[in-house]
């Protein structure tokens, strides 16, 4: 006697369909989903743990600052070159002044305190014509020449040396 096989129930039959299509479809992504196509967008937060990163994949760029232990401190450098002398003590030094008469051709001198050098030079003289103002070839004073062109009046004149230490 031959026993007849029964036919799967159409609840049987839909489960089986859907088990292949399940069955399948991760198949299917697994083969057909291109390399590096899953980026920041598609992650889900802390979808990515400790657990799931390679050991010693991860480099130092890839740490926020402060978020990797600083090693042990590294040996003292050698000393670097000496730099340029600086600046210190700043002062200004005027001349006396001088009343220039209409006509008169003029010198001032400015002298720096003992030890300081001039770095740089002024002078007052509104109306006089003012031939140089110069600081001297011992570099510790200024000199100036004035005339006055004006044939009316007195003009009052001085030089400035603005004189600093040097170390």
């Amino acid at each position: 006697m031959r026993k007849l096989l029964r036919r799967p129930s159409p609840a049987m039959v839909v489960a089986c369909l859907a088990l292949t299509v399940a069955l399948g479809g991760s198949g299917y992504a697994a083969i057909s989903i291109p390399r590096n196509s899953v980026g920041t967008a598609q992650l889900k937060a802390n979808a990515v743990v400790s657990s799931k990163v390679k050991n010693r994949s991860l480099k130092a760029v890839d740490f926020a600052s402060g978020q990797l232990p600083r090693g042990p401190q590294g040996a003292q450098g050698s000393a670097g070159a000496q730099g340029e002398a600086g600046l210190s003590g700043l002062v200004t030094v005027n001349s006396a002044a001088v009343d220039l008469a209409p006509g008169e051709i003029v010198d001032a001198t400015a002298n720096c305190p003992v030890g300081d050098t001039v770095v740089g030079t002024g002078f007052y003289g509104a109306g006089a014509d003012v031939a140089f103002v110069k600081s001297t070839g011992s570099h510790d004073a200024v000199e100036g020449h004035f005339h006055n062109g004006l044939s009316w009046t007195v003009i009052g004149v001085y030089v400035q040396a603005i004189c600093a230490k040097t170390s």
